[in-house]
């Protein structure tokens, strides 16, 4: 990509992303309770990857997980700074020419 940040000096990297996987590591029953000695790997579910939207909420209602992903795609730049779509936009649009009379 080669757009500009909202954010003078930096670039657009790509779309803010959200995806699940599994945190990898041995468990244990310790007394009433399974306990984790996490590896520090996860196993990535791509299939789940999905571009986050501006409106992006999630809430579990008691049946699992719940989450609406509407409005606006949302971009990450090279500070980690997150933009909405519209804001990238503004940011590389190039000026109007004024007509002088």
């Amino acid at each position: 990509m080669n757009l500009k940040s909202p954010k003078k000096g930096e670039v657009i990297k790509g779309t803010y992303e959200v995806l699940f996987g599994t945190a990898l590591g041995d468990a244990e029953i310790v007394g009433n309770a399974v306990q984790m000695d996490y590896s520090g790997a996860t196993d990535v579910d791509y299939n789940s990857q999905e571009t986050l939207r501006e409106n992006f909420m999630v809430a579990c209602n008691g049946k699992g997980l719940n989450y609406k992903n509407a409005g606006e795609r949302l971009f990450a730049d090279s500070a980690g700074c997150i933009w909405t779509e519209k804001q990238v936009i503004a940011a590389n649009r190039k000026p109007r020419k004024r007509n002088v009379t």
